[in-house]
């Protein structure tokens, strides 16, 4: 037989944004474009960077062309 015990605490839920470093994102952004250049041949885009790392348009903008070695985006 069991029974329901009431807890002796109040349990408190804590949420704590995870913030990546510039390096690791960098490291990430390159290994999907590799990825996604092996799928369909094309580079990644700018929407699926923002997608897969919730950044800004400019600042997706600067990553892509950093990882893809490009100046078009």
């Amino acid at each position: 037989m069991t029974a329901a015990v009431p807890a002796d605490d109040i349990r408190q839920v804590v949420t704590v944004p995870v913030a990546i470093t510039p390096s690791e994102l960098r490291k990430r952004a390159r290994a999907l474009n590799r990825q996604v250049v092996t799928e369909t041949g094309r580079p990644v885009t700018i929407e699926r960077l923002r997608d897969e790392y919730g950044l800004s348009r400019r600042d997706t903008t600067d990553l892509r062309r950093e990882i893809t070695g490009s100046s078009r985006s």
